[in-house]
């Protein structure tokens, strides 16, 4: 028979969760579950935890993993932009951090402890993400590092503070600045360039699934990915542009669907564009001269296997 030595009793005693762990002791030491299988059942209770739990556990210091540079970010000094070119919506962006790429499996699996992704591959981008476990990803990263969290809070009544210095998710703005190439745009149709084929990875080339992040073109910024792949969820709940300027817009308080951007490997480059602009059928667009802005938004604890997301932090 199987047995834990004290020290590792004590361990697994310490956690918050030991009751469906105890269960798991019992089945390892009367050998009805290998090594294996009791490792990967134990990051399942781990995550199953956490998903289920709005205030994370403290982690002492001592006990911190050293995860160093975990997250490569890009710099992206603000800037007053245009939103559509047929409304007169300003948003006036100060600096912030974007990370290069979306995120990763294997670095969502390190912090959170489990990997939901259908198409299982480390350099993939994570999917079959809501934007609740999005949220919990940004705080509890931020507080692996040392960092302040962003995020307060549960479902519908989660809070950022954005004066913080944690990590969270782009508001839709800092996401539409970042991918279309900040201070240096060249207006591409797609963040890159103007060829879905050098730069989004879509419908017609993705072998129908995610893929590897980094292998097609970055835009102007060095920021890769963010036309094609996954979607990727923003901050906001979706509101029409008012026409206004706005000091670092967020969105609305509430709403019915958070807002995603970039299109995905699974819909077709058009859906990828920018702006992700659609127009109505010829007879309507006449009438009415301009197109029909068709943004993704979903229910924030929906989820897909086209759907993952990128992450910012306040520059001050």
């Amino acid at each position: 028979m199987k047995k834990l030595d004290a020290e590792q009793i004590n361990a697994l005693k310490s956690l918050p969760y030991w009751n469906k762990v105890n269960d798991l002791v019992n089945l390892y030491e009367k050998e009805i579950l290998s090594q294996e299988e009791f490792k990967q059942e134990l990051l399942r209770i781990r995550g199953e935890f956490k998903r289920n739990t709005p205030n994370f556990p403290k982690v002492s210091p001592s006990k911190k993993r050293s995860i160093g540079s975990s997250v490569e970010m890009v710099s992206i000094e603000g800037d007053q932009f245009q939103l559509r070119s047929n409304i007169n919506y300003i948003a006036i962006l100060s600096d912030f951090l974007i990370s290069k790429y979306p995120i990763m499996q294997e670095l969502y699996k390190s912090i959170i402890g489990s990997n939901p992704s259908h198409f299982q591959s480390k350099k993939n981008p994570v999917e079959s993400i809501s934007w609740y476990d999005a949220i919990e990803f940004c705080n509890e990263l931020s507080h692996l590092e040392g960092l302040e969290k962003c995020y307060s809070g549960s479902k519908d009544n989660i809070r950022c503070n954005f004066q913080l210095n944690g990590y969270r998710l782009p508001t839709e703005a800092e996401w539409i600045f970042a991918a279309r190439g900040g201070r240096y745009s060249k207006s591409y149709d797609y963040s890159g360039g103007n060829n879905p084929n050098n730069v989004v990875w879509n419908s017609s080339n993705s072998n129908g699934s995610t893929q590897p992040v980094g292998l097609k073109n970055s835009n102007e910024l060095g920021l890769y990915d963010m036309s094609g792949n996954v979607y990727e969820w923003c901050w906001d709940w979706k509101e029409d542009y008012p026409n206004i300027t706005e000091n670092n817009p967020k969105g609305p308080l509430n709403g019915e669907g958070r807002v995603i951007r970039g299109g995905s490997w699974w819909h077709d480059p058009e859906f990828s564009n920018i702006l992700y602009k659609y127009k109505k059928p010829d007879f309507v667009t006449a009438l009415t001269g301009n197109p029909t802005d068709i943004r993704g938004v979903l229910y924030p604890n929906d989820k897909n296997y086209f759907l993952g997301f990128r992450i910012t932090r306040t520059l001050k």
